[in-house]
């Protein structure tokens, strides 16, 4: 497990960003070799540099592809056709950001034809390794890591989320917290007592995402500041 920008992010999720990032880089000299397959390459100088052009379409697809969440863990529940999905938006809005990006700096237009070869090898090559990634992947490392804070009733519902109707489950839960106060009725066995803050416990188990399971916020005990410390470092 690796931390990137206040999130820890699997092994697994790297290397597949890296593959990636690979084809992204690739795609322009591929995209450049099918269109002039039948020329002599010395026509092919007319073009510039591939070398600019092929970093500014990587780096663009891959913030993109990022923003849109592809390299973090997930709940269970979106499956291959959520990937699907998103790496289809993803390609629609970096073909968006290039175009304005050709507008903008002439230099890096690498012509119709060319790009469009481009543009169409990597977003195959992108949705095969990510096809091969979910075949082969440990799913159980790529699940996100919940901590629950709470203890009582609705606490417990939240656990009974954490496996749909048929069993699989949708997301890791770590443990729970529980306030001083509550009542409890949450699986005691998976208790997380006296191991620091939250935030150190979240560290710990390396959590991506803190539930609040407590039916009264106000007279509860309820940790505030932990959690808004929770928040700043980069816990949802």
């Amino acid at each position: 497990m690796i931390r990137l920008f206040k999130h820890y992010v699997p092994a697994p999720l790297l290397l597949l960003a890296i593959a990636e990032a690979v084809i992204l880089l690739s795609s322009m000299n591929v995209g450049v070799a099918l269109r002039f397959l039948d020329i002599h390459p010395g026509h092919i100088q007319s073009i510039g540099s591939i070398a600019p052009k092929a970093f500014s379409f990587a780096i663009v697809m891959l913030g993109v592809m990022t923003a849109f969440g592809l390299y973090q863990r997930s709940s269970g529940e979106q499956g291959p056709w959520g990937d699907f999905i998103r790496v289809t938006a993803s390609f629609f809005v970096g073909l968006i950001v290039m175009i304005l990006i050709f507008y903008a700096f002439p230099d890096l237009y690498l012509g119709r034809g060319a790009f469009a070869l481009a543009f169409l090898y990597a977003f195959v090559g992108v949705m095969i390794a990510r096809l091969l990634f979910m075949k082969f992947a440990d799913h159980e490392a790529l699940r996100r890591r919940v901590l629950l804070v709470g203890s009582g009733s609705r606490a417990a519902k939240v656990q009974a989320l954490e496996k749909d109707a048929t069993g699989k489950i949708q997301f890791n839960l770590v443990g729970c917290l529980p306030l001083s106060n509550e009542n409890g009725v949450y699986d005691k066995t998976r208790i997380l007592r006296g191991q620091g803050s939250i935030l150190s416990i979240a560290r710990k188990y390396k959590v991506d995402e803190i539930v609040v399971g407590v039916r009264e916020r106000r007279n509860g005990g309820l940790p505030t500041s932990q959690l808004l410390e929770c928040k700043l470092a980069g816990i949802e």
